[in-house]
This record gives C-alpha cells, sequence and structure tokens, in this order.
C-alpha cells in the first residue's frame, strides 16, 4: 500500500514538473506579460501592457507644438501629449535696443498703414531720429529724396509729380518697400530740421553737399531765412543745385526768388548748339559704352537734351540732339538701347510746343525714317507718336491688346478717324481705364460728346481737367465756365500735382494749342493774373494763333 501511495506521488510530481517546464516553454522570450493579473496597489483592476507584436510609434509633428506617443497593435489607446519645451529650459530673448527699434520704425516708414506711428517714434527720438533719417536718405536717389524733402516743406516742383506718384502706387499696391522708406525718411528729416534752427545752422556749414541742401529746403517756411540760406548756398560748388533751381522757379515763391531758381536750374551745364565731328564721336562713344546718360529737360523757353558725362553735363538744343541721333543710328551694332533711349528723348522734344516748328519738324522726318525698319506693335507705336504729334505718316497703327502704350495708338487712330475709335471713346470713358480719356471726348466731334463733357465737369471736380481739354478742342462754348476750375486745380497752391493732373494737364494745353478760341484766349489772359499757371497755358495758345497766320 505505501509502495502504491510513493509510486502516485511520484508521477504526480513529474506532472507538475512537466506542466511547469511546458509553461514556461510556451513563454515568449521578452514578453512584458505577466502569466498571471494581479491587483494594483491602488485596488484598480490591472492594465494589461501590449505584446510584443504591438509598436510605439513617436511622431514630430510639422508645427513643432507638442509629441504625438501612439500605441497600435491589438487594442487602441488615446495619443498622449507632452507640452513642447518638456524637458528644456526656456529661451531668453533679449529686449530690442533703441537702435534696432528705430531702424525698424525706419522700414515702416515703406508702408502706409505703419508711417504715422514711425514717424511719431523717430520724432520723439530726437537727434538719434533724425540722424538716423539722415541716414536712410542716403540709400535713394538723391534726386528722389530731394523731392520728397520739398514735397513735405510745401516747394513742389515739377518732379515732385513722379514721387507723388510713386507715393500713391505704393500705397495701391500695399508693398513700397524700400524704395519709398528712403525718400519718406528724408521728408520727415526736413520737417524735424525745421524745428530745430540749431541743427539747421549746424548742417549749413558742413562739408557733405546733402546735408546743406536739406538744411536750405528746411528754412523754406520762413522765407526771409530761405533767401538768405538760399544766397549762402549758392556760394557753394553743389552739383545738384538745378534739381532745387527748378522746384523754385515752378513755385509760388517771390518773383527775385523764382528768378534764382531760373538761374540754378541751368548751373553746372555746358550748353552746345552745334556738335563738331570729335565731340559727336566722344558723345557716340559714351552712349554706346553705357558711361552718359540723358533725359531731356522741356523746363522754360529753352528745350534742351541733358547728357550727363562722368565729368559733367551736356546741354544740347535740339539740333544737336538730331546729330546725335543720327551718328548713333549710324552706328551698326547689336546694342540697339541706346538709339531706343535717344528715341524717346527725341519723341519728348517733338511733343513740346516750344521746340520751333521747323526743328520738330525735321526731328519728325528722322524718326518717321525707321519706321520701314520696325515691324508689329513697335512700329505702330512709332507711327502713333508721330500722328499725334502733328505729322501724317504712310502707316497707320492698329490697336494691339497686351502690348504697352495702347492708349498713345488709340490717341492716333482717333485723330486719323479710324473706323470704330470713335465709338469707343464712350466705353473707355465710363471703364476708366486711365483718367486722360476724358479729355480724348475732344475727338468724338459730336454734340452728344460735348454734352458728356460737360457732365463730367460738372459732377467730377477731379476730371475736370480733362473734361475742359475736350470742350476746348471742341469749341464748345461752355468751355470757359470750366476754364478757372481747370487752371486753379493744375496750379500748385492748392496742392500737390497728380499723375491725373499731369497728363489732363497735357491734354489742355494740346487742345488750347491746337482749336482756341479768341474767347478762351481772353479768359486766359484773366487768370494768368492771378494763376502763375495759366500763364504756360496761355503761352501754349498764343503759339497756336501764331501757327494759323502763317
Amino acid at each position: 500500500m505505501a509502495l502504491m501511495k510513493a509510486k502516485i506521488l511520484g508521477r504526480c510530481h513529474r506532472v507538475a514538473w512537466t506542466a511547469a517546464l511546458l509553461l514556461l516553454c510556451c513563454e515568449q522570450p521578452g514578453d512584458p506579460r505577466p502569466a498571471v493579473d494581479q491587483p494594483r496597489d491602488d485596488g484598480q483592476p490591472a492594465v494589461d501592457l501590449p505584446s510584443h507584436s504591438e509598436r510605439l510609434a513617436v511622431e514630430q509633428p510639422s508645427d513643432g507644438e507638442r509629441l504625438a506617443v501612439e500605441q497600435t497593435g491589438d487594442g487602441e489607446r488615446p495619443a498622449v501629449e507632452l507640452p513642447r519645451d518638456a524637458g528644456r529650459p526656456p529661451v531668453e530673448r533679449p529686449e530690442p535696443s533703441e537702435e534696432d527699434r528705430l531702424w525698424r520704425a525706419i522700414a515702416d516708414l515703406g508702408s502706409p498703414e505703419t508711417r504715422e506711428p514711425a514717424k511719431r517714434v523717430l520724432r520723439d527720438a530726437g537727434r538719434k531720429g533724425f540722424d538716423l533719417c539722415l541716414k536712410a536718405a542716403r540709400m535713394g536717389e538723391e534726386m528722389v529724396v530731394q523731392d520728397y524733402a520739398g514735397f513735405e516743406m510745401g516747394l513742389i516742383g515739377i518732379s515732385t509729380v513722379m514721387t507723388t506718384s510713386m507715393r500713391r502706387e505704393a500705397e495701391l499696391t500695399g508693398s513700397p518697400g524700400n524704395d519709398v522708406a528712403g525718400p519718406e525718411a528724408a521728408g520727415l528729416a526736413a520737417v524735424i530740421l525745421s524745428e530745430h534752427p540749431d541743427w539747421q545752422a549746424e548742417l549749413l556749414r558742413s562739408a557733405d553737399m546733402f546735408e546743406r541742401q536739406l538744411a536750405l529746403l528746411s528754412t523754406f517756411g520762413d522765407m526771409e531765412r530761405f533767401e538768405q540760406t538760399l544766397d549762402f548756398v549758392m556760394a557753394q560748388p553743389d552739383t545738384m543745385l538745378p534739381r532745387i533751381g527748378q522746384m523754385l522757379h515752378a513755385s509760388t515763391c517771390p518773383e527775385r526768388i523764382r528768378t534764382k531758381g531760373l538761374a540754378l536750374a541751368h548751373r553746372s551745364q555746358r550748353a552746345v548748339d552745334v556738335l563738331d565731328g570729335e565731340l559727336k564721336g566722344e558723345l557716340v562713344t559714351c552712349l554706346q559704352g553705357g558711361r552718359c546718360g540723358h533725359y531731356f529737360d522741356g523746363y522754360g523757353s529753352d528745350p534742351r537734351l541733358i547728357l550727363t558725362q562722368p565729368d559733367g553735363k551736356l546741354a544740347l538744343s535740339p539740333r544737336a540732339s538730331l546729330d546725335l541721333y543720327a551718328a548713333l543710328r549710324a552706328q551698326k551694332t547689336e546694342n540697339v538701347k541706346p538709339v531706343l533711349s535717344l528715341r524717346d528723348s527725341l519723341f519728348d522734344m517733338l511733343a513740346d510746343l516750344a521746340v520751333g516748328e521747323e526743328t520738330r519738324k525735321k526731328i519728325a522726318a528722322a524718326l518717321a525714317a525707321d519706321l520701314p525698319e520696325l515691324e508689329g506693335a513697335e512700329r505702330d507705336l512709332l507711327a502713333a507718336r508721330l500722328i499725334n504729334a502733328g505729322f501724317e505718316t504712310a502707316h497707320r497703327p492698329v490697336l494691339r491688346p497686351g502690348e504697352p502704350d495702347q492708349d498713345v495708338v488709340f490717341e492716333a487712330m482717333l485723330r486719323g478717324g479710324a473706323k470704330g475709335a470713335r465709338e469707343a471713346v464712350f466705353e473707355r470713358v465710363f471703364c476708366r481705364y486711365w483718367p486722360g480719356d476724358t479729355a480724348e471726348l475732344g475727338f468724338a466731334a459730336s454734340a452728344g460728346a460735348a454734352d458728356l463733357a460737360a457732365e463730367i465737369a460738372t459732377r467730377c471736380p477731379g476730371d475736370v481737367v480733362a473734361a475742359t481739354a475736350a470742350l476746348v478742342r471742341l469749341q464748345d462754348a461752355r468751355a470757359r465756365r470750366f476754364l478757372e476750375p481747370s487752371v486753379r486745380a493744375l496750379s500748385i497752391m492748392d496742392g500737390p500735382p497728380t499723375s491725373s493732373n499731369l497728363v489732363a494737364g497735357e491734354a489742355l494745353g494740346a487742345a488750347l494749342h491746337d482749336r482756341g478760341t479768341a474767347e478762351i484766349g481772353f479768359e486766359l489772359e484773366c487768370l494768368a493774373k492771378s494763376y502763375p499757371r495759366a500763364r504756360s497755358l496761355l503761352a501754349a495758345w498764343k503759339r497756336g494763333r501764331a501757327e494759323e497766320k502763317r
């Protein structure tokens, strides 16, 4: 009996050991899950841990806001979010220095949304703000920043039309950038300087030309002090004084100051009426090499082509300019940019009514000789510009949508009576493609066009100049009623000129020259006594009448 019990007990022990071995063999290595669930210390049920087949995925999102730990496998687990800065010390960012803050304000001058707060920051900074404005002003083109300084001080010149247009375009596009920030800084520097006479005196003694001229502009608010400062600066060899001279002569200053401005406008320019062979060759080489620039100066009664050389400026007469163009055209080189650029200046000269009629005919003939060598839109534009200047061409231009300067072509089609062009005027006027379109009503030659021009002049004060130009060209009696508002709108004393007034003013001058009546001339005589701007319009009217008599 005892032996039987021992055998049974031995068999039980072997079975137990065999079961234990089988259990051990069935367990997978590395399996974190215990064979028996045990309750937790807090009394909560045991939590099954994932098997080795389950993965831990750590993802870092691109925004860097948090770390997401996701468990995948047999059971779904919610993501565990960790703060971005977990385990890292906070980053300390230093406060910006005063100079950094002021430079930020300089940059903000280029945006219409931040301009006024930036001006307050710079003005509150005192001399530091002024010095920084002066540095920023030097980053821009000197002529442009001087225009802005003169604009802020109330001294409005012809060139300010460009800078005012730049400012308006920057405000419309919303992306002016540094192109406007520098000139705006110059205008602000002039305003700040006007409030500190001791700073003015300091800059007037400066060896730097730009600082002396900024000091001069800043005194414009006090005419007596301005004239004294002007006499002082005129004694210095400043090369940029012609720009200030132009602004002065076009202003409403006393006559003696405007006379000084006229002298300054032509300072440091050597007048050349006839080109000799040696000088002609030098200028052609200079233009082809890109070392010389040029622009047309239609200012005053002596229009000139100003050619800028490395060692100074030359003021070429229309005759000399034409000789230079012929010599440049004779150079058969691949570089055509100088030819195209000089051709544009000749067109400006051709449109200037102060240039003699015989000279204008010679210029037109020289430009017309280029027509056979051109094609497409370039040929249309050249022919259109000749037609608009009053000269006939064999080629009739046509509109090419998408090409630049199609307004010039459209005017030429109107002048030539092209089919459908006059009907298109009304649509263009109402669609407001360009402020000068209203003036083109004068070419429609109908009672309806005159009525519409009169209605626009009555209802649209901003378009009164162009509408009056149309009425003058149509020789409508209502033109006299709107002549004074037009002159007032063009006058510098009533505010800065805009691109709209510039285009419309040119259209009014051309209409007075081409179609001005005796009644209109009498009205201009009266207006010229009160408005300086009316004098140039009166001169255009007189030139037109003199040419009619010839």
